[in-house]
Order: structure tokens, then C-alpha cells, then sequence
């Protein structure tokens, strides 16, 4: 089956004149292409970080059963089925394989467009059994492009919705994406940015673990002593964040962008340490 939507459903959103290389993906049943706009601005250091995230995030995904995503899934239910619903065209900034389409539907679903640097995300994506029996809508085809936050490939004042969760602390220029995002934004278009805060409730006040918790820790444990690179990043945390947000900081660069803070939500324990701003140009 194809997981992607034709290129030639991307052309309304993007300016006169645009080009973009093809970049080849088997995505697990065939190969499909993917309009790439990456530009080469950034760091060599910043790529061995990200690369490093990406190997961690495809060993879950090929590892990953069925409990684990469903777990995945409860962990954000709050955010995106009770304190916030994004509407109208959306684009997913870092977006991976999309997971975001199990909150969306109708019009939403149908406009969605996910945008990541790192396309190798759908690499094998028809081989992940688990994934796609805990996430429902992956197996309807997206529209998908290669591309920086930092340098949005699309037309002024396109998009309703911007979803960043888990990216801004990624960005080579958070301020750079932010503007970016600012510029693509229709008139009172939103943004809403999901982020682990620096000095967050997490960290000031850990909870005692679960059994299942201490287990998964066990279980991590004896793979770092085999030396796997995804259990390393685990236990250390290996640096791949560009830098630690503060929510103090975090507030002065979105004003310093030009949006206004519409909505702060820091979700309920254990995930005290994410914090979700809801922003508006």
C-alpha cells in the first residue's frame, strides 16, 4: 500500500517557482519519493546529534509492541482530546511518521502535512505491526516533506495550525523556525508548542516508580551493559537537545517573535516536566 500522498497534492501550498528534489523512501511495500527542500545550513555536530535521536526513535519503533505505543498514546490523550484540538490545515513540524493523524479527523486528517528533516523516519514504515495497531489513521496516505523548520518551504499565511511537540530544543535556530512558522501562519493562526521545561515539576519532584517502571529500567539497564546506542541515549540522555528551555525562556522567545500566549497547560503527573504553550500570530 502507499503511505504517501502524490506530490502534485502539495503545489497549492507552496510558492510559484518552487523545486524540490525526490528523495526515494521504501516505506515497506514500495518505494515512494518525497519532495525534499532540505538546505544545507546546518552544523555537522548538529546532524551526528540528530542522527543519534533518530537511531533511538528506530529501535522503538521496531521494538516497540503494541503496550508500549498504547502507552505512547495515553501519555498525550489529555493534550490533544481535552485541552486542545487543533483545527483547519495543520502542519507537524517534526513530525516522523505522522503519529500526530490518531487525534485528527474529517478536514483536519485530510489537510494534514507533515514536515521532518530526517525523511529516513518512514523507512520500513509497513514493517511496524505494533505501530500501526495502536495508532489508527497511519494507513491513510499523508502528505510528507523533507525540509528545516528553519526554512519552510511554503507559501505566506497558508496554514491554520502549526504542531511543534518535542522539536523546539531540536532546532538548530529555534527563533529562526519560530518566525518561519510566524510567516506561513494565517492572520490568527495558532501554534501550539509541547516541550520538556527545564527545572520542571519532573525534576524537583519525582514520584516514586511503578513496577512496570522499574522494570523497564532493569530491562535498560542490561542493554547498556551490552553496549546498545539506543539504551545508551536512554540511561545518559545523550545530548541531542540544541538547548534546555526554561518556561520563562521559552515565553520571552515566542513574544520576542511577534505571538501572543493564548493557553499554558503543564500536563498532570507524572508528565508534570511537559509544558504546552498554545500561541497565536
Amino acid at each position: 500500500m502507499k503511505y504517501l500522498k502524490d506530490f502534485s497534492e502539495l503545489s497549492n501550498l507552496l510558492p510559484s517557482g518552487s523545486h524540490a528534489s525526490m528523495t526515494p523512501i521504501f516505506t515497506g511495500d514500495e518505494i515512494e519519493m518525497i519532495p525534499d527542500f532540505r538546505i544545507e545550513h546546518v552544523s555537522k555536530e548538529w546532524k551526528q546529534a540528530q542522527e543519534e535521536y533518530i537511531k533511538y526513535h528506530e529501535f522503538y519503533k521496531s521494538a516497540g509492541t503494541t503496550n508500549h505505543f498504547k502507552h505512547e498514546i495515553f501519555s498525550v490523550k489529555e493534550i490533544y482530546q481535552h485541552e486542545f484540538h487543533l483545527k483547519g490545515k495543520i502542519l507537524d513540524v517534526g513530525g516522523a511518521q505522522g503519529k500526530l493523524r490518531h487525534f485528527l479527523k474529517g478536514d483536519e486528517l485530510n489537510n494534514y502535512v507533515c514536515l521532518d528533516p530526517f525523511p529516513e523516519a518512514l523507512e520500513g514504515l509497513g514493517n511496524t505491526p505494533g505501530l500501526f495497531s495502536s495508532y489508527k489513521n497511519l494507513n491513510t496516505p499523508m502528505q510528507f516533506v523533507a525540509a528545516y523548520a528553519e526554512h519552510l518551504p511554503f507559501k505566506d499565511n497558508i496554514f491554520d495550525t502549526i504542531h511543534m511537540r518535542s522539536v523546539l530544543d531540536h532546532f538548530a535556530d529555534a527563533k529562526a523556525a519560530l518566525l518561519e512558522s510566524y510567516r506561513v501562519l494565517k492572520p490568527t493562526g495558532y501554534v501550539l508548542i509541547g516541550l520538556n521545561i527545564k527545572h520542571g515539576v519532573w525534576l524537583q519532584n519525582k514520584p516514586k516508580l511503578s513496577l512496570f517502571a522499574r522494570l523497564r529500567r532493569k530491562i535498560y539497564n542490561i542493554l547498556f551493559d551490552q553496549g546498545k546506542p539506543p539504551a545508551i541515549r536512554y540511561l545518559t540522555q545523550a545530548e541531542d537537545h540544541v538547548k534546555d528551555w526554561s518556561r520563562e525562556e521559552l515565553i520571552t522567545l515566542v513574544q520576542s517573535c511577534g505571538f501572543k500566549v493564548i493557553k499554558e497547560h503543564r500536563q498532570k503527573p507524572p508528565f508534570g516536566h511537559c509544558l504546552y504553550l498554545l500561541i497565536q500570530k
